[in-house]
């Protein structure tokens, strides 16, 4: 009868056995993934405490914001301009096109060092301190930026864009210090982050993509134009065929009798003589087709005064031959 039993609490001792074994081996991986990720962290931390990096790591921010507000490299924006001046070359992070040909600047900078300073401190008076330089670096950048007077250099509104590519750093920067916003908004540098700075690019993507939708109105306005003036063009060439080919018929027509009366007359006369031979000519028939009119209110006001000298020349010339094959009839 306790066989069963017995049975049943091996198998519950193996299936422990089993469980402490995964959770074992469960620790040990843990641990080393932990491990792992607080190298990487070191690593990220170390890199990002090199201005090279971070400066990079910002200006690829800044290219995500510009792509994810729609705009268009090399089309909408231009990265890592370069301008020669009186003071040397300088280069600037983006420039985004504006209508006009005018242009916007963005600046990218990262204040990782004093942010992570800041963001790591643990005690209130430090961290306030360490806030406080945050503020202070900030503060420089701005100074700096307003001072490289990039509006000389380019047709460009009267500021410059200082962007912060981490909410965190931007906030930290900005945290009670109303005094550095208004100094910023007096050198004519606006701060921002990406939350603020994607709808900004966003309504600059809007304003081009209506300058661009105007002046294809334009374009199709003035092809437009063209048209009409070809098309009235046109339709003065075919009224000039119509009343050629009426004249033409005329011609024609009034010719018929003098052949009949004349030469074909003469021609029997010389067949009953004996000079001819054959059978004889038969007379053409006179043309009673008339040149189709138009029928549309615009093309019936086309007339002849929309030919040239040579096409006036022309009709009247034709317009004699019918009158002396007419008189010779």
């Amino acid at each position: 009868m306790l066989k069963p039993v017995e049975e049943t609490m091996k198998r519950l001792d193996k299936h422990v056995e089993d469980s402490n074994l995964a959770r074992s081996n469960a620790e040990v991986l843990l641990d080393d993934q932990i491990r792992r990720l607080a190298g990487a962290s070191e690593s990220l931390s170390s890199a990002l405490r090199k201005p090279v990096i971070r400066g990079s790591w910002g200006e690829m921010t800044l290219e995500n914001a510009l792509e994810d507000a729609g705009l268009r490299a090399e089309i909408d924006y231009v990265l890592q301009h370069t301008t020669d001046g009186e003071d040397g070359q300088k280069r600037t992070d983006a420039i985004v096109n504006l209508p006009k040909g005018r242009k916007l600047i963005i600046d990218s900078k990262n204040l990782m060092e004093s942010y992570v300073a800041y963001s790591i401190a643990e005690d209130p008076v430090e961290k306030r301190a360490l806030q406080a330089a945050h503020a202070r670096s900030l503060k420089k950048h701005i100074r700096d930026l307003s001072s490289k007077d990039y509006q000389d250099r380019y047709d460009s509104p009267d500021c410059v864009i200082l962007f912060i590519p981490h909410d965190g750093m931007y906030h930290a920067a900005l945290q009670d210090e109303a005094d550095l916003i208004r100094e910023a908004c007096e050198r004519r540098v606006f701060v921002t982050n990406p939350m603020s700075l994607i709808p900004l690019l966003k309504a600059v993507g809007y304003v081009l993509n209506q300058e661009r939708a105007n002046k294809s109105a334009e374009a199709i306005k003035g092809i437009g134009q063209d048209l009409y003036a070809q098309i009235a063009r046109f339709a003065a060439n075919m009224a000039n065929i119509g009343i050629k080919l009426e004249a033409s018929v005329k011609a024609y027509n009034d010719a018929i009798p003098g052949l009949d009366r004349y030469i074909v007359s003469k021609a029997r006369s010389l067949k009953q003589l004996g000079a001819g031979k054959g059978a004889e000519p038969e007379l053409p028939e006179p043309v009673e087709l008339e040149p189709r009119g138009f029928s549309s209110r615009e093309l019936k006001t086309t007339n002849l005064f929309l030919q040239t000298e040579s096409e006036q020349a022309a009709d009247l010339e034709i317009a004699a031959v019918a009158d002396q094959v007419a008189e010779e009839g």
